[in-house]
């Protein structure tokens, strides 16, 4: 259970610091300007491709509705003008009558879309083409006699019904004669209308559908007609409203769970509706292969991408570690290393300034480790004369203290004394030139510590003029933004004249379709631009999404120049700036030797001269032995003097013997 436990938390750790890494960093970044830009545009892409094929299906099912209803008026507006001329033309006296049957036979051969004509009185006596005989048949009694008979002034247009005598599809055409007493009839078949409709469809499933007055059907396409049948009533089920305006009514109902979009269009001259019907998922049917190729697009994309993100990671991670491991040596106290980065830009420069300050961080080192061993060696030396000093001092001491007290009866004690005296002279001679050799090495010393400091100053100025280049190089590429901004609005204004290109294109289309069989050529012209105005559209979109990647790998350079490298120069400032303290420290334990050693030197030669002095009063002590009681007296405490100013010498040579070996501790850390 523990183990388990550590190995989590091994695992924790481990993930928290590979998050941690800059390398992770900008792998996310890269990837989420990558992934999510490109989803986005996918995205809203495959949205207005959707948009853009509903409103073309849209404009083609209104443009054949207004198409079918230009058709139904141009095929029920002759039969209406024709029923009126007869309505004028004929009495109720010429009904029966063979000139009424031979101009009922002319128009019925100049009209084969009327499958019958009728003409009837209000004595029940009636003409008809083709002829017809029917026991017990009225006139009168049948609903287009009645109906025009209501409406005298009206021309009376009946529901589809299926005729008699051929078994089609017909429409009762009725108008009362205007001199009263009869009324005609045209019963007109509707298979050419219905010919004309059957093939025509909105979408993959949509179609038209042709409706009268009462909401039954009259005719439609045939994928129409397989769901509504001629004669059935269809208004009730797709809910549309009574209106009398010329616009295109529109609504999206529910059709046991499919959706649908019904358009409605009135034809004045019979009143009927022309309704179209388009399924809401033929839109997006319509458009999924525009998203497939986005999709395809897109992933082409993040692969490109995903190779350029590895290749700008290993040029970016590669001299950073190398960088990285020089910093950790030169940290670890190794001088000898060099970072083996040979380019031009600005890791390059990087790379060279960093040798460059090790060099001179090397060199410093070197001199000062120097100056360290003779500093030791000197303090040595200056504590081993000390200690022969010392051992001098107290023995003219002891022999000035015996001289005290023997001074009558030891002439030649005296004369012993001043051999000591002499030997005593010696060795502070001796301490006094070690002073002046310590002296000078500090000196040394502190000439190369303050040559060390002005090093680092310099790296330290060099890093600062790194740091201008970057910001310099971060607002050439804040220029180039906006450049591409630039670019990208000029791109904009293509897509916008493609546009407009490709809706005069769709309105030369209609008006080609309208003009028939001449505008066929004009219509070819019109899809040829078309096309040209969609091409320009899809580059223009190409143009506008590689200055999007290119606007966001600038924005990503530019963080990274000002986030990135920055962060690298004011590292090696730091570390500079740390160098630059250890000097100055190193400057201060060196001023502080040679003021101790110039006070030793000081002593020392106060200890020359008391030496000299206290010689001469011993040779005077040799003649005049016999009178120096006193005087042994006095150079007894002038010796114990000489004892403590010696002690105090000692204690100083101790401690710049402590100073000369931490300095050199300091030293060795470096491997120089």
């Amino acid at each position: 259970m523990k183990k388990n436990k550590k190995e989590g938390q091994s695992f924790w750790k481990n993930f928290k610091r590979q998050m941690g890494l800059m390398r992770t960093k900008l792998i996310a970044s890269f990837v989420a300007v990558l992934v999510i830009p490109s989803a986005l545009i996918g995205y809203f892409s495959y949205q207005s491709a959707t948009e853009q094929v509903r409103k073309q299906m849209t404009e083609a099912a209104i443009s054949n509705m207004h198409l079918v209803q230009s058709n139904i008026t141009g095929y029920i507006t002759p039969v209406v003008n024709n029923l009126q001329m007869m309505s004028w033309n004929f009495t109720s006296e010429l009904v029966g009558t063979e000139k009424m049957q031979a101009d009922l036979d002319h128009i019925q051969k100049n009209h084969p879309e009327l499958d019958q004509v009728i003409v009837a009185n209000d004595q029940g006596a009636y003409s008809s083409s083709p002829q017809f005989e029917k026991e017990g048949y009225d006139p009168r009694s049948r609903n287009w006699y009645k109906n025009s008979q209501k409406s005298p002034s009206e021309v009376v247009i009946s529901e589809p019904t299926q005729s008699n005598s051929t078994g089609k599809m017909i429409v009762t055409i009725s108008k009362a004669f205007v001199t009263g007493g009869g009324s005609a009839t045209f019963n007109l078949s509707l298979d050419k209308l219905t010919d004309s409709l059957k093939d025509t469809t909105i979408g993959g499933s949509g179609g038209l559908l042709v409706l009268d007055e009462q909401g039954k059907v009259v005719t439609g396409s045939s994928t129409m007609v397989g769901m509504f049948k001629p004669g059935q009533k269809a208004d009730d089920f797709l809910k549309l409203p009574k209106q009398d305006s010329k616009d295109i009514y529109r609504s999206i109902i529910d059709a046991n769970g499919y959706e649908m979009e019904v358009f409605k269009l009135s034809e004045p001259t019979t009143g009927w509706d022309i309704v179209g019907i388009v399924g809401t998922s033929d839109y997006s049917d319509a458009a999924h292969p525009i998203m497939v190729r986005a999709i395809v697009v897109i992933a082409i994309s993040i692969v490109i991408g995903a190779l350029i993100i590895l290749l700008m990671l290993r040029l970016f991670v590669a001299p950073l570690k190398k960088l990285q491991m020089g910093t950790r040596r030169v940290t670890e106290g190794n001088l000898t290393e060099r970072v083996p980065l040979d380019k031009d830009d600005e890791f390059g420069e990087l790379a060279s300034d960093f040798n460059s300050m090790t060099d001179a961080l090397q060199t410093m080192v070197t001199n000062l480790n120097q100056t360290s061993t003779k500093l030791a060696f000197s303090s040595q030396t200056i504590q081993e004369s000390i200690q022969q000093t010392s051992q001098s001092v107290q023995h003219v001491a002891q022999t000035v203290q015996e001289s005290a007290e023997l001074a009558n009866m030891s002439a030649a004690a005296s004369g012993e004394t001043a051999k000591a005296v002499e030997e005593m002279a010696k060795g502070v001679s001796t301490i006094a030139e070690s002073a002046s050799l310590i002296v000078d090495s500090a000196e040394h010393t502190e000439n190369e510590v303050e040559r060390g400091s002005r090093s680092v100053s310099e790296v330290n100025g060099q890093m600062e003029r790194i740091l201008e280049a970057v910001d310099e190089s971060a607002q050439m590429i804040n220029d180039l933004s906006k450049l591409s901004e630039s670019a990208s609005r000029m791109n904009e204004a293509i897509a916008d004249i493609a546009k407009q290109t490709n809706l005069l294109s769709f309105n030369a289309a209609i008006e080609a379709s309208r003009a028939g069989e001449h505008g066929r050529g004009f219509a070819v012209v019109a899809t040829e631009v078309r096309l040209l105005a969609e091409q320009s559209k899809q580059t223009a979109e190409d143009i506008e999404s590689t200055l999007s990647q290119m606007i966001d790998l600038i924005e990503k350079s530019t963080a990274n120049m000002n986030g990135q490298v920055k962060s690298q120069v004011g590292e090696g400032l730091r570390i500079s700036e740390e160098a630059a303290a250890v000097f100055r420290n190193i400057e201060k334990s060196t001023t502080s030797i040679v003021e101790q050693i110039q006070d030793i030197s000081a002593v020392a030669e106060e200890m020359s001269a008391s030496t000299e002095e206290v010689s001469a009063t011993v040779h005077e002590l040799a003649h005049q032995s016999k009178y120096s009681a006193e005087s042994a007296e006095t150079t007894s405490a002038a010796a114990q003097e000489q004892m403590a100013a010696m002690e105090e010498i000692e204690a100083s040579s101790h401690e710049l013997a402590s100073m000369a070996t931490d300095l050199q501790e300091l030293v060795k850390r470096f491997k120089v």
